[in-house]
């Protein structure tokens, strides 16, 4: 079954935060550098396959991170995009 591209909005901060921490692929890297509205949030699109790897890697530097506020401010990714992949009939927990 193919399923179709994931769409989902990242701030400023979000893409801060991706590029530290949930360790994005080489494609999707460039594509949050290269934002021509450095202070907008912007639109990305990832096949599922890459958007779970994301997720996944959010959750886990979320659970590892020992400064309370990076924790919060990961979480609160992680929930964002949870709420995404589930909108686009992804199976995540």
């Amino acid at each position: 079954m193919n399923q179709k591209p994931v769409q989902f909005v990242l701030s400023p901060k979000e893409r801060e935060l991706v590029l530290q921490h949930g360790y994005p692929f080489e494609e999707f890297e460039t594509a949050l550098k290269a934002c021509k509205e450095p202070d907008e949030p912007v639109s990305f699109e990832l096949e599922p396959f890459w958007f779970e790897h994301l997720l996944g890697e959010i959750a886990r530097s979320a659970n590892h991170a020992s400064n309370p506020k990076l924790n919060d401010q990961l979480s609160e990714l992680y929930e964002y995009l949870l709420s995404e992949a589930r909108q686009h009939g992804l199976a995540v927990s």
